[in-house]
Formats: C-alpha cells, sequence, structure tokens
C-alpha cells in the first residue's frame, strides 16, 4: 500500500508531512522535529490530565530529538462539537506545528449522532488544512463492560468515520484502540475503576499509538515521566480551611486576611510522591506534583482552601500568571485578578491572565480545592 504524502508550505518553509496509511500496513515516514517540535494535544479528559502528551514528549526526547513543547489542549466533558468550537482559542492561538485529535468518549454516552461527529472532525480536519498545520486522529479509547451498553456501538461508528476522513483529507491514524485491545490481550488492565478513563497502562498505549502515527514505532515508550518544576512556581504558602458555612470571600475580607499560627505551611514543589495504588492509578497526578502542583493536601478532610503569600517584584510590571486543577480564584493585592469558570480543563497552563506587581512585596490571595497550581513569570508557559 502506498502512502499519500502532502507537501505543506508555511511560514516560508516546505515540510513534508505523511498521510493516511494505517501502521499494520506500511512504516510510515518518521515526522521531522520541525513539525512535531510545537504540538498541541486537542482532547477531552483522556488528553486533560496530561498522561500520554508528556509520554509522548520523553519518549522522543529519550531518543535523542529536540525537546517537543507539548501543548496541552484537552477538557474534561469535552466533545468533538466542543473542540471545533474552541480551536482559536486553545489551539491556533499557540501556533503549533502538529495537532493532534482525541474525540469521541463523551460523545457516544452524550449520545450524539454519527452524522454530527462526523461533522464537526471534518470541520476541526478542513481548518487544520486551510492553516497548513498537519493531523493527527486518535481512534476510541476503549470503553469497559459498564460503559460498554450505551457507548459501543457509537464508538465503532465513530472509528469507522475518522478512517474515511483521514483517508479523504490524507492523514495519519494513531491506532489507540488496536493497541490497547492488544495490551490487554497480553493481561494488563487498560482503564479505570470507572470503565472509561484509560489508567497507567492505557494512557502508555495511547502514547505508543501517537508514535507509530509519527514514524517512530521503534522508540520506546518510557516506563515513567521525568519532570521537573515549571518556570516562577509559588514556592510558599500559608493555607488555611475554608468552612462551607462561611461568608463569600470579597475584596474588602481578603485585604483584612492575616495569616496566623493555626494556618498550615505549604512548601512548593510538595516533596512526598504520591503512592502509586492500581486501584486510583494517582501515578498522572503525581506528574502535576513534579511540575510544581500542591498535591499534598489532599490528605486532609476539608475540600476547599484559602492561601496567602507575598512574591517581591524588582520594579512595576505585568506579569504572566499560569493557572492549573482546582484553583478557583486569585487576589493581587487586593484586587480579584482571576475566576475559573470551568470552561478551560484541569491541566497546567489551562489558562494565563496578566497581573500589576508593584516595586517591593505583592500580596497574592487564592481560593482553591485541595490541588492546584499557580507560578508567574515574565511571559508566556508555552514559549
Amino acid at each position: 500500500m502506498k502512502c499519500t504524502v502532502i507537501v505543506l508550505i508555511a511560514f516560508s518553509s516546505i515540510a513534508i508531512f505523511g498521510g493516511f496509511c494505517r501502521a499494520e500496513d506500511a512504516k510510515l515516514e518518521k515526522l521531522p522535529p520541525a513539525i512535531f517540535q510545537r504540538t498541541a494535544f486537542l482532547g477531552d479528559s483522556i488528553t486533560d490530565g496530561n498522561t500520554y502528551p508528556q509520554l509522548v514528549r520523553d519518549a522522543l526526547i529519550g531518543v535523542g530529538r529536540e525537546k517537543m513543547i507539548a501543548i496541552n489542549a484537552g477538557i474534561g466533558g469535552d466533545t468533538a462539537h466542543g473542540m471545533r468550537a474552541r480551536l482559536e482559542r486553545d489551539v491556533l492561538a499557540f501556533h503549533p506545528a502538529l495537532v493532534t485529535l482525541s474525540c469521541g468518549a463523551n460523545d457516544t454516552l452524550h449520545g450524539v449522532s454519527p452524522e454530527s461527529y462526523e461533522q464537526d472532525v471534518r470541520a476541526i480536519a478542513e481548518r487544520m488544512k486551510r492553516e497548513h498545520i498537519p493531523l493527527i486522529l486518535l481512534t476510541p479509547n476503549v470503553l469497559g463492560p459498564r460503559q460498554q451498553a450505551k457507548g459501543q456501538k457509537g464508538l465503532e461508528q465513530y472509528e469507522a468515520i475518522l478512517r474515511q476522513i483521514a483517508k479523504d483529507y490524507g492523514l495519519r491514524v494513531a491506532e489507540v484502540n488496536a493497541r490497547q485491545k492488544e495490551d490487554a490481550a497480553a493481561g494488563h488492565l487498560q482503564l479505570a475503576p470507572d470503565d472509561l478513563h484509560p489508567n497507567w497502562n492505557g494512557q502508555r498505549m495511547i502514547a505508543r499509538a501517537v508514535l507509530d502515527a509519527m514514524g517512530y514505532s521503534e522508540v520506546k515508550v518510557p516506563d515513567r515521566i521525568v519532570n521537573e518544576p515549571l518556570p516562577g512556581v509559588v514556592g510558599e504558602w500559608r493555607m488555611k480551611p475554608l468552612d462551607a458555612k462561611a461568608p463569600a470571600l470579597t475584596d474588602e475580607a481578603v485585604k483584612e486576611l492575616k495569616a496566623d499560627g493555626s494556618w498550615l505551611t505549604l512548601k512548593l514543589p510538595d516533596a512526598r510522591p504520591i503512592p502509586e495504588a492500581d486501584s486510583q492509578d494517582d501515578r498522572w497526578l503525581d506528574h502535576y506534583r513534579t511540575l510544581g502542583a500542591a498535591v499534598s493536601l489532599r490528605q486532609r478532610a476539608e475540600k476547599r482552601f484559602v492561601g496567602i503569600t507575598t512574591i517581591t517584584s524588582d520594579r512595576a510590571h505585568v506579569a504572566q500568571f499560569h493557572t492549573g486543577a482546582e484553583l478557583e480564584d486569585v487576589w493581587l493585592n487586593g484586587k480579584h485578578v482571576y475566576h475559573n469558570d470551568g470552561s478551560r480543563g484541569w491541566h497546567i497552563g489551562r489558562e494565563s491572565f496578566g497581573g500589576e506587581l508593584n516595586a517591593g512585596e505583592n500580596v497574592l490571595v487564592i481560593r482553591t480545592g485541595q490541588v492546584f497550581f499557580l507560578s508567574v513569570t515574565e511571559g508566556p508557559i508555552w514559549p
């Protein structure tokens, strides 16, 4: 079988992107670093957890390839229609050179018709074609017994649609479903207890399928993710549980906050790893810890907290604040500057905003759930 080759001309350079061709039919040409170096991973909660994008990144680094900037564009609960609607905001705004698309689980469980699903995926493929950005389509994740009755038929229809779109547009397909089934046949569980989300093994198989589709079938998927704290992580907080019956935090109330001996001291990054428990499969959350997210508050019974800290600036200027996980609100020097409306996902770097720092000390106050991320830098989190 011959693979279609599409020549893409963008930014005054020529990039060759191998077209549609199933991995078992032929060996795909390797995508060069100029293509994959800046990859946006578009998807739902399976992507939002930020496991397979990091595994793909680390696998390529492990064989000496240029480091991939893995831009997470996943939002839990999203559908193909939602992904289509936010292409500009969550994908194109970051100027990717390659995009992967993972969608289907939420669509089928919400009863999205094959016709509607096809319309949205085709629209995404068409937009990527107009932007001269290569697109890799991921076949849907496997479902466990509790989800199959409701969703299996839809996923099978969606997979056929994805293959037709790949053929029509000359796209590569990452064989996620097939790789997960093969690994399951070898005795490895693929799903979390909800029979919907992939566990560590399932995420590794997604990474395996993406690497295959990129032409790197010989590259091993790492056994662990290697992270270091992201730049600008706010390193120390005083934290206090929020009483569910307490009045809402207002700007005036925030200005009066003073940490005393009853407040917890939280230093980041959290030093203690999260134990690996197969029943919960929390390894993905431990990767958030190593990036600088606070996770140790999960050991407490309380669900919501207020935190306070000071950061020092050598001059007055506008800095960039980057959010993630269950961070709800941010006040800077008594002014409310951020609210999470839930539309950006859970992953680190899901949302950035500018905040005016004064010369000298600046007071930061946050309201958050048990897991949160906040960093402050001079520029974007994904340069």
